[in-house]
């Protein structure tokens, strides 16, 4: 007897449905006699009686036991797979794991779960964007994550007959790419790491108009900015990218164009300055000497010839309670925003990764 001959009429039956149960195909047979149902199972050919599995042999017990095939038809077990894949395609490619999860594959799922837990903790507390190099690794992880939940809860429905759209494919990869902004997002912001558009060139060559800079605003929550540092601070309802150039407690004086601290000329290789025929406000090279207030911070930009900054009487000393970050690297440059800079320029081409320093 053959798997879909009906052991109570011994005629052969004939196939209603077909549909696919956790990736194996399941065919529905039914006899044309005594309605009796069976579905083989075509991975392992197998078959099981779907309804009169303890009845005898006898056709007119079939008959009038088995009932209309629309009752049976309802007695297959809902939702289908089919039904909660692609449903479960597109949460795993915003939340890695969950669609792992409705399907029932809980190793999978823990996989990804495991993994999106761990980029958080690379984030924090390890703090590894403060790297330019670990800032696009931990984004392509937690991209990979997403693409990869996502295209496995799509694929997890794949037949031999059927195979699954690549509009689908296409799907994951832009949900992967916006849950990934979302994600960096969040947990750059959580770690501390914000991201701040340069608006003026009063930091040029340093930093330049276009440049989108990562800095750390848990830096100084431990220590006071240093002689130095390249800090951004609130000036007027906005924020502002300088160099500290004198800390509370030191005299800083300007002669010439030259910076004295404490009496020493600073060595000042960042420090840029226009054609040295170029008349300026007198401020900008003669000034003080003046000694800094505990609590406060004397800064200026590296393009001295340009920047409004603490030698000027009307922005003066920047409170060390206005610095909110110490810039860190250059995340991009975006020439477009900036079409008065000379092109020519090699220090403003190439810049993604930069130490600010």
């Amino acid at each position: 007897m053959s798997e879909t001959t009906c052991p109570a009429c011994d005629i052969e039956m004939e196939q209603i449905e077909k549909t696919t149960f956790t990736g194996r195909e399941m065919r529905e047979y039914q006899c044309p006699r005594c309605k009796r149902t069976q579905i083989v199972d075509c991975g392992e050919a197998l078959w099981k009686i779907l309804s009169d599995a303890n009845q005898p042999p006898d056709a007119s017990a079939g008959r009038e036991e088995s009932g209309p095939p629309e009752r049976q038809a309802n007695s297959l077990p809902e939702p289908t797979p089919r039904n909660l894949s692609l449903p479960a395609t597109l949460l795993s490619s915003v939340v890695p794991g969950a669609g792992q999860a409705v399907l029932g594959q809980k190793l999978r799922a823990a996989f990804f779960i495991a993994g999106t837990v761990a980029f958080y903790l690379m984030c924090w507390p390890l703090r590894l964007p403060v790297h330019y190099k670990a800032l696009w690794v931990l984004s392509w992880i937690i991209f990979g994550l997403c693409l990869l939940s996502g295209c496995a809860a799509l694929l997890s429905d794949r037949t031999r007959e059927q195979h699954p759209s690549k509009w689908w494919l296409l799907v994951c990869l832009l949900l992967a790419s916006m849950a990934t902004v979302g994600y960096t997002t969040v947990a750059f912001w959580v770690s501390g790491f914000k991201a701040f558009d340069i608006p003026t060139r009063s930091m040029e060559y340093t930093v330049f108009v276009g440049d989108y800079v990562m800095a750390d605003a848990r830096y100084y929550r431990s220590r006071a900015p240093a002689q130095g540092d390249v800090v951004i601070f609130r000036i007027e309802g906005t924020f502002a990218i300088m160099r500290v150039i004198a800390a509370g407690g030191s005299t800083i004086q300007g002669r010439n164009g030259l910076v004295y601290v404490n009496g020493s000329q600073l060595n000042e290789p960042y420090a840029h300055h226009l054609h040295a025929m170029q008349s300026f406000e007198s401020w900008r090279n003669d000034f003080g000497p003046v000694t800094i207030p505990q609590g406060k911070l004397f800064v200026m930009g590296d393009n001295r010839d340009v920047s409004l900054d603490s030698r000027s009487p009307d922005i003066g000393m920047v409170d060390v309670k206005d610095v909110v970050a110490k810039a860190l690297y250059v995340i991009a440059y975006r020439p477009g925003e900036s079409p008065d800079k000379a092109p020519a320029i090699p220090e403003v081409t190439n810049r993604s990764g930069r130490e600010i320093r």
